[in-house]
C-alpha cells in the first residue's frame, strides 16, 4: 500500500493454513512509502471480482490481514542470498496437514473440500527430510507462477496469472553463467548452494513481480 492506494507487489505460496512463503526483498527495505498490509488468496484475473477457469469452477479471492512478517535473519539484500520470508496471516485460511506415506514413499496431502468461494486456495507439498533435496536435482522441471510483468522492458504487472514450466540446472554452472554477467557490477551475483537455479527460454521465463 502506498499513500492509501492498494497496488499489487509480489506473489507467494500458501504453506500451512496461517502461513504464506514469499521473497523477502518483497517485504523489506521497500521504496517510496511501501507497506505490506494484506494478502490475497484465490486470485486468478486481477481485473474481476470472481474467476472461473476452464471447468467453469468460479471463485471469489479472499483478502487476509497480516500478524507479522518473518524475513530471513541472514538475507543479503545486494546479493539476493537467504530472500526468502514468511507471512504469517491474521486469520486461517481451510485447515489441511500433511502425512508422509512409508509404503509409497511419497508425500501425500490431505485438505478438507474447500467451499466454492474457495475453489482456487490450496496449500504446496514442501519435501521433508531425505526428500528435501530431491527438488534440486539438475533437470527436475520447477514451476514458477504469478502476476509479474510480460516483458523484461516492462514494470505493468499482468492481470492474469501466468506459469511456466522450466528445468532446473546445475548451480555450479548457474554460478559461472552469473559470475561472467555481473563481472563489472559494484555487487556481483553469487549463487550459493542454498539457492535453486532454472533456465529460461525463449519467452518462457520469470520476470519482475513473479
Amino acid at each position: 500500500m502506498s499513500s492509501g492506494r492498494v497496488t499489487y507487489r509480489c506473489s507467494g505460496s500458501v504453506i500451512s493454513d496461517r502461513y504464506i512463503v514469499t521473497a523477502a526483498h518483497c517485504v523489506r527495505n521497500l521504496i517510496d512509502d511501501l507497506q505490506v498490509v494484506m494478502v490475497r488468496l484465490g486470485e486468478l484475473d486481477t481485473r474481476s471480482d470472481i474467476d472461473c477457469d476452464s471447468q467453469t469452477r468460479c471463485s471469489q479471492a479472499q483478502d487476509f490481514e497480516i500478524e507479522r512478517i518473518i524475513p530471513h535473519s541472514m538475507y543479503d539484500t545486494p546479493k539476493y542470498a537467504n530472500d526468502i520470508a514468511l507471512i504469517r496471516l491474521r486469520r486461517r485460511t481451510n485447515s489441511c496437514k500433511t502425512l508422509f506415506n512409508w509404503k509409497f514413499q511419497h508425500l501425500i496431502l490431505y485438505i478438507k473440500p474447500f467451499p466454492p468461494k474457495t475453489a482456487f486456495i490450496s496449500p504446496l507439498c514442501l519435501p521433508t527430510g531425505q526428500y528435501s533435496s530431491v527438488a534440486q536435482n539438475a533437470g527436475t522441471r520447477a514451476i514458477i507462477a504469478g502476476w509479474g510483468s510480460m516483458t523484461a522492458a516492462s514494470n505493468t504487472p499482468s492481470p492474469m496469472l501466468q506459469w511456466v514450466r522450466l528445468p532446473i540446472v546445475d548451480n555450479t554452472g548457474c554460478a559461472e553463467a552469473y559470475q561472467r554477467f555481473s563481472a563489472n557490477s559494484r555487487t556481483p551475483i553469487i549463487v550459493s548452494q542454498s539457492q535453486m537455479c532454472v533456465q529460461g527460454r525463449e519467452n518462457m521465463d520469470a520476470c519482475q513481480g513473479n
